[in-house]
């Protein structure tokens, strides 16, 4: 039956002491809410007909943080670009859009997808700079 679930993509869980501790260490500062400042994080980011997909994959021992700070953007106000706050984002703000979380082994893949297709271009190349950004660590530190 646990393979079962895990085969269709549901998430294992593993007891609530790693998950308030990912939670307390989010709480510290904003940009640590951000799934790219996951030690060691491998982010590939590739266009797709709505806005960008963004694999994040990570080492056994980070995946859990990894996949909690992708829920909790998937989830939250303002998505990735929320979560991982760095000002490259125009005046304006994103373009509207949702965002779908997909587990893989050893990763986690967020669709950001733009509810008006002529915002799909603006939108991807905001999320493209700005994940660019934190993911090279070029954001400021507070």
């Amino acid at each position: 039956m646990v393979c079962l679930a895990l085969a269709c993509g549901a998430r294992e869980t593993t007891g609530l002491a790693p998950v308030a501790a990912a939670q307390a260490v989010a709480a510290a500062r904003p940009i640590d809410n951000c799934p790219l400042t996951v030690d060691g994080v491998r982010a590939d980011i590739e266009t797709t007909g709505r806005g960008v997909a963004i694999e994040l994959s990570a080492a056994p021992d980070q995946l859990l943080l990894l996949r909690a700070r992708a829920g909790a953007a998937a989830r939250g106000a303002g998505g990735i670009l929320s979560a991982c706050p760095c000002g490259a984002g125009d005046a304006g703000g994103p373009p509207a859009s949702k965002m779908t979380l997909e587990d893989f082994e050893g990763g986690t893949r967020l669709t950001v997808s733009a509810l008006d297709p002529a915002d799909v271009r603006a939108l991807a190349a905001q999320v493209r700079a700005q994940l660019g950004l934190v993911h090279g660590g070029e954001c400021p530190k507070p």
